[in-house]
């Protein structure tokens, strides 16, 4: 039996590895299957803890998606080198945003882990406490949702924050 259970392991690990192989040389589009992948990967193990066909740990059934994690956090920090050194980006996308991206994956990161922990072990805390990050981060997201609405309504705003010296503290407008 132990035998079996570790033969699953190696051939998951396997199939992990050979996945971030392929996902490592992809274009757009196949980014989008690598991802479909992974939260496959992610909902097999999942149903099979859940059946209690394992008894793994939790945080080996959550490693599809924190490897997941990891390529995103990898990905946009080369977007992040690649504006500084270039001094723009194609996408039009601000090193603001791109550290906004970073911020979400810890946050999701944060998640996961307070899950496995309530998981694991159920009595050393309250599952309220596992899903701050998550209200923490609707709270973020609401207001970039609200500053993105603010500046397409009113394309002043654009040009007042555009205008503000990053050595000035208080942003002065006429």
């Amino acid at each position: 039996m132990l035998c079996d259970g570790l033969n699953k392991i190696t051939f998951i690990t396997h199939l992990i590895c050979c996945c971030l192989q392929v996902c490592g040389s992809m274009m757009v589009n196949s980014r989008a299957l690598c991802t479909w992948f992974f939260l496959v990967l992610f909902l097999v193990l999942l149903v099979l803890r859940l059946d209690e066909k394992v008894l793994w740990s939790w945080f080996i059934v959550f490693i599809p998606m924190w490897l997941m994690d990891v390529i995103m956090i990898v990905y946009i920090s080369i977007f992040m080198i690649r504006h500084c050194a270039t001094g723009n980006d194609p996408s039009g996308r601000t090193m603001l945003r791109k550290s906004y991206c970073i911020v979400c994956v810890l946050f999701k990161i944060a998640v996961e882990v307070l899950v496995c922990v309530r998981a694991e072990h159920v009595s050393m805390m309250a599952a309220t406490f596992a899903v701050v990050p998550v209200w923490l981060l609707l709270v973020a997201l609401t207001v970039d949702v609200s500053r993105s609405v603010v500046r397409r309504v009113s394309p002043s705003c654009d040009e007042l924050v555009t205008s503000c010296s990053c050595r000035n503290i208080i942003c002065k407008t006429e």
